[in-house]
C-alpha cells in the first residue's frame, strides 16, 4: 500500500522520497537536510516503495536500490561502498551521510552566512560529520563504537538514533499510514534540530576559536623559548585546533601544557596524544599528583596551587601567573619519579583492595661522592656538611679505609636537606660514648636494628662504621629499586657483616626478620603528605610499646603537622635536646625524638 505525508500538492513543488513503514534516524535526517535547501525547502514528503510512485520524486532517499549522486541516494544494494572521505574507512554512508556528502557543504553556506569560496566550510564539513552524521552512518549500519567482542555493560537507549527508533508506532497501537507519517515528521524534527544545533555550535562557536588558539600558538616562545607552553586568557575549545594547527607548522608533539582560565582561575593542562586520547604526552610531574592546596604550593614552591589531578593531565592554581610557573616548572621535572616509583596506598581493611599510588623516594638521603668519617664530633660533621660535595669519582668506585663512609655517587633530589643534619642528631653526646652501659645495653650485644626509609643506606652505614655493635645487626631498609644501590655501599665500607639490606615498602606486610626489632630509627622520612599514613601504619607494625624509636624530623611544610596527628594516636614522642648542638639545629628546624609506642 502506498503510504506518504506532504506538506502540500499545489503547483510544481518539489517532492522527497523515501520508503514507507517503519522508519530509522538516516532518511529522518536525510529528509530534513534537504528541507534546508532552497530547492527542497518546501518539499513534500513522498513515503512508498512503489517504484513508479518513487520515480515521480525530484529526490529519493534510502530507498530504490540506487545510487547516482544526483537523484537517487540510497545505500542498500550489494555493490555499494561509499564512504565520507579516504579519512573515514570504518563507516560505509547511509542516506543520511550520502546526502551530507554531496549537500552538505551548501547546507552549512547557508546556515551560516558563508561565501563559496570560503575555506572554513570544509572544516567544518568534515568536523560535523565526524561529531554528528558518522555516527548516524555507523547506527544504520550496524558498525560497533567498540570491538564486537566487547560485552556493552548497559544498554544505551538515550542516543538520538535510539530515540527516533522509539517514535514508530507500539506493537498495540495503531500501525496507518497516517500515524507512521506524522511519527516520521517528528522523527525528521528532532534528528534535525539536534544536527542545527550542533552545525550552529561548530560555526559559531568551535571554528572562531581556530583563531584564537593561532595567536596563541604564535605567540608561545614569548612563555618557553622551545614553545613548550600555551597560554590562552579564556577557556575555548582548543584540543582539535592545536593538533591540526601543529601539522600546518609541521611542529608536531612539540606543545606539551596549556594555560587557561576557567573563570574562577587557571588551570594547566597536559596536552594528550591525540584529542581523544587520555594519556598525556607529558603528564604533570608524579609526586604533585593528588597533592591540594598549601601542601601543594608548599611540594611545588609556587603559592596559590589549588590541585593536581591524582592521573597527572590536569592542574590549578589561584592566578595567571602560578598555573605558568606550575607548566614551566614541570617541563624540566620528570613526569614519572626516578628510583621506586610507587608504594602501595595503606588501606586498614585488610581484604580490601589495595591502590596504587606513585610517591617520591621515602628517604631522600644521598651525597655525591661525599665521605664522612666515623667516631668524629658532630660540630666537625656540620662543618663536612657545609664543604662544598666531592666530585664524583671517574674511575670505578673502590672500597675506603675503615674509617671512612663513602655512598656510589648519585644526584640528590630537590628540596633535601643536607642529609649529615639529620645523621648529626644521631650522634648526639650519648652516642660517642661508648662506655656508657645504658647505651651499650640498647645498641650493643646482638641487637637487630631496623632503619625505615634508609634511601642508599647513609644514616646505617655510620652507626655501623661509628660504633662497636658487638654482633648487632642493621637492616636498612626501602623500596625493591633501592636494594642494589645500598648493596653496592654496604660492599664499598665492608659492613656487609653488619647491615644488610631488605625490602620494606611502607604500608605493606613486615616480613618476620624485620618484626619486632630492639630498636628502630627513621631519619627525614616525613616530607610527602600521601605517605604519612603509610608511614605510620609501618611503624606500628614494626614496634611493640618496649621498642625504642629514634625520630629524626626536618620540618619543610604545614602540611607536616598532618603526619603528627595521625603519628601522636599511637606513639608518645619526647624531643632529645641534651647535646652540644641542639640550639643550632632547631634553628634548622631539625628535631630528634625518642618514641614509644602507645
Amino acid at each position: 500500500m502506498l503510504r506518504r505525508f506532504y506538506t502540500t500538492t499545489v503547483g510544481n513543488m518539489a517532492r522527497i522520497g523515501t520508503h514507507s513503514g517503519t522508519f530509522h534516524c538516516d532518511e529522518a535526517l536525510a529528509v530534513y537536510m534537504l528541507r534546508l535547501l532552497p530547492k527542497y525547502k518546501d518539499a513534500t514528503v513522498t513515503r512508498s516503495r512503489d517504484p513508479a510512485v518513487l520515480e515521480e520524486c525530484d529526490i529519493i532517499v534510502d530507498v530504490t536500490g540506487q545510487y547516482d549522486g544526483v537523484k537517487h541516494f540510497d545505500h542498500h544494494q550489494r555493490e555499494f561502498n561509499e564512504f565520507f572521505s579516504p579519512q573515514f574507512q570504518n563507516t560505509k554512508l547511509s542516506s543520511a551521510g550520502l546526502v551530507y556528502k554531496h549537500f552538505g557543504e551548501e547546507i552549512i553556506r547557508e546556515q551560516l552566512g558563508l561565501e563559496e569560496s570560503d575555506s572554513r566550510v570544509k572544516l567544518i564539513h568534515n568536523k560535523v560529520y565526524a561529531e554528528f552524521v558518522e555516527a548516524v552512518d555507523a547506527n544504520d549500519n550496524g558498525v560497533s563504537p567498540y570491538p564486537a567482542d566487547v560485552k556493552p555493560t548497559f544498554k544505551d537507549r538515550l542516543s538520538i538514533p535510539g530515540m527516533v527508533a522509539h517514535l514508530n508506532p507500539w506493537w498495540n497501537q495503531p500501525f496507518t499510514d497516517e500515524i507512521l507519517d506524522a511519527q516520521f515528521q517528528k522523527a525528521s524534527e528532532l534528528v534535525g534540530a539536534a544536527f542545527i544545533d550542533r552545525l550552529n555550535y561548530y560555526g559559531r562557536a568551535w571554528l572562531p576559536a581556530r583563531d584564537l588558539v593561532f595567536r596563541a600558538i604564535d605567540s608561545r616562545r614569548a612563555y618557553d623559548p622551545e614553545g613548550r607552553i600555551v597560554v590562552f586568557d579564556e577557556f575555548l575549545p582548543w584540543k582539535d585546533h592545536l593538533f591540526q594547527i601543529e601539522a600546518e607548522l609541521q611542529v608536531p608533539g612539540q606543545i606539551l601544557y596549556v594555560v587557561y582560565s576557567d573563570g574562577k582561575g587557571y588551570r594547566v593542562q597536559a596536552v594528550p596524544e591525540s584529542p581523544e586520547s587520555f594519556k598525556s604526552r607529558k603528564p604533570l610531574p608524579e609526586n604533585w599528583r593528588g597533592v591540594r592546596d598549601q601542601a601543594l604550593s608548599d611540594l611545588t614552591g609556587i603559592p596559590g596551587c589549588v590541585f593536581v589531578h591524582a592521573a597527572g593531565f590536569i592542574g590549578g592554581n589561584a592566578t595567571r601567573e602560578g598555573a605558568l610557573e606550575m607548566a614551566i616548572k614541570a617541563l624540566d621535572m620528570d613526569c614519572k619519579v626516578q628510583g621506586p616509583p610507587q608504594i602501595r596506598d595503606f588501606n586498614p581493611n585488610p581484604q580490601g583492595p589495595r591502590s596504587i599510588q606513585p610517591i617520591p623516594h621515602c628517604s631522600p638521603f644521598t651525597i655525591p661522592g661525599q665521605l664522612i668519617a666515623d667516631r668524629i664530633p658532630t660540630s666537625c660533621l656540620r662543618k663536612q656538611a657545609d664543604a662544598p660535595p666531592l666530585q664524583p669519582p671517574t674511575s670505578p668506585a673502590v672500597p675506603l679505609p675503615n674509617k671512612t663512609l663513602t655512598t656510589t655517587p648519585r644526584a640528590p633530589p630537590p628540596s633535601t636537606p643536607s642529609p649529615p643534619f639529620s645523621l648529626n642528631l644521631f650522634y648526639y653526646p650519648k652516642m660517642p660514648d661508648q662506655e656508657d652501659p645504658e647505651f651499650r645495653a640498647r645498641i650493643c650485644g646482638g641487637k637487630r636494628i631496623v632503619e625505615v626509609g634508609s634511601g642508599t643506606a647513609l644514616t646505617g652505614l655510620a652507626l655501623a662504621k661509628g660504633l662497636d655493635l658487638e654482633g648487632s645487626k642493621i637492616y636498612v631498609t626501602d623500596q625493591e629499586n633501592m636494594i642494589p644501590i645500598m648493596t653496592e655501599n654496604i660492599r664499598l665500607n665492608n659492613c656487609q657483616d653488619t647491615v644488610i639490606p631488605a625490602e620494606l615498602d611502607w604500608g605493606t606486610t613486615v616480613s618476620p626478620e624485620l618484626q619486632e626489632p630492639d630498636i628502630v630509627i627513621a631519619a627525614d622520612c616525613v616530607y610527602f603528605e600521601p605517605a604519612f599514613p603509610l608511614l605510620v601504619q609501618t611503624m606500628r607494625d614494626l614496634t611493640t610499646p618496649d621498642t625504642p624509636i629514634y625520630f629524626c624530623y626536618k620540618k619543610r611544610r604545614n602540611a607536616d603537622k598532618h603526619f603528627f596527628k595521625m603519628f601522636k594516636k599511637h606513639f608518645v614522642l619526647e624531643e632529645i635536646k641534651d647535646f652540644p648542638e641542639w640550639e643550632t639545629f632547631s634553628r634548622e628546624s631539625i628535631f630528634l625524638y625518642r618514641v614509644i609506642k602507645r
